[in-house]
């Protein structure tokens, strides 16, 4: 399948209708697992005293599919970090991987499974490149449930004579998107607040990655095992 880029400097690929009807509603159901969502914090240095932290939580429910839980926030950082949940891949959203994969040429480790449920749930600009994820990391988005904006904007590094004008696509039920070159070396993306998502009307986002797990994230697994091999030894 050939697919054309919404861009003309970087490869991000919009995909819709990627799935049947049937397909998307029931990876949407096996999805929604309310056990495994939950809502972690972000911290931050407070601004007047640095000694301080405070702490926010985050604007969506998320888990985490991969070996090891996944940072919040970086590892190894000043201020501390939640770590999201992991859990071993469903069956089906394994078989979703390795699909994304073959068609689009790419490889992936983990997964970050986000529910947005609030008129308030929202993603800021931002890039996905990291320590953990690279600098130029490839990345396949898959939604499910209610449609929602996926906003665009170029970082002021690369445009020449920079301005604010974004691009703004729609991310419905089964939709695919897959950002590959410079697609977070270029650009930054958000997705904002929508006053009609709520418990009922929700969305389910996939964000399929190639993660470079941080030490700490490994020793959590690690420590977590240990005390739960040291509590069945004790019984």
């Amino acid at each position: 399948m050939t697919h054309r880029s919404i861009v003309r400097d970087a490869e991000i690929y919009l995909v819709d209708n990627y799935f049947t009807k049937e397909e998307a509603d029931n990876l949407l159901k096996i999805l929604n697992d309310e056990e495994k969502f939950k809502k972690y914090n972000l911290y931050f240095r407070n601004r007047s005293d640095k000694r301080k932290i405070v702490t926010v939580p985050s604007w969506r429910k998320s888990y985490w599919f991969g070996d090891y839980p996944q940072a919040v926030q970086t590892c190894g950082s000043d201020v501390p970090t939640d770590l999201v949940e992991n859990y071993p891949f469903h069956p089906k959203i394994l078989e979703l991987k390795q699909r994304l994969e073959k068609e689009f040429g790419l490889s992936f480790n983990s997964c970050l499974v986000g529910k947005f449920d609030s008129p308030n749930d929202k993603i800021g600009f931002h890039s996905d490149a990291s320590k953990s994820m690279g600098e130029d990391p490839y990345i396949a988005s898959v939604s499910f449930g209610k449609a929602r904006q996926f906003k665009l904007k170029k970082q002021k590094q690369h445009v020449e004579g920079y301005t604010t004008e974004q691009k703004t696509v729609l991310l419905k039920h089964g939709t695919v998107l897959i950002m590959k070159k410079d697609a977070n070396r270029k650009y930054l993306h958000a997705v904002p607040k929508d006053r009609n998502c709520n418990e009922k009307m929700f969305r389910i986002n996939l964000t399929f990655r190639n993660y470079k797990y941080h030490p700490e994230e490994i020793k959590y697994t690690v420590d977590k095992q240990s005390h739960s091999s040291s509590s069945e030894k004790k019984k």
